[in-house]
């Protein structure tokens, strides 16, 4: 499986390089079309989403859950929120990586996942 890591260390804390994400399209993102539409149309709204939020404080576990919705897989820790997304015939994991698992516990970075070819 590839993992593609994507973080920018500043000041000590680790924050997720939006620009990592833009190969995989630059849709504007909003809540609304993140919940109506497949693995292929999220894909093109991720870089949008984690764009949005390059000048302000890194998001909490909870507002992840509530702008994205349930998690749609599962990844290393099952309290990480998890969204499979897919461009072309590449299907990814968009995971969210927080301090812990409470609900306010701020996210430290973001990592895309390959799923392996079957």
């Amino acid at each position: 499986m590839l993992l593609l890591t994507t973080m920018l260390t500043a000041c000590g804390e680790s924050k997720t390089n939006a620009e990592d994400f833009k190969f995989l399209g630059q849709a504007p993102f909003s809540v609304a079309a993140w919940k109506q539409g497949d693995e292929v149309a999220r894909s093109s709204l991720i870089y949008d989403f984690l764009n949005q939020q390059r000048d302000s404080q890194l998001l909490t576990r909870g507002e992840v859950l509530e702008r994205l919705g349930q998690p749609t897989t599962y990844a290393t820790q099952e309290f990480f929120p998890a969204y499979t997304i897919a461009q072309g015939e590449k299907r990814y994991v968009v995971v969210f990586v927080p301090e812990s698992p409470k609900l306010n516990s701020k996210i430290v970075r973001v990592d895309l996942e390959e799923y392996p070819a079957f």
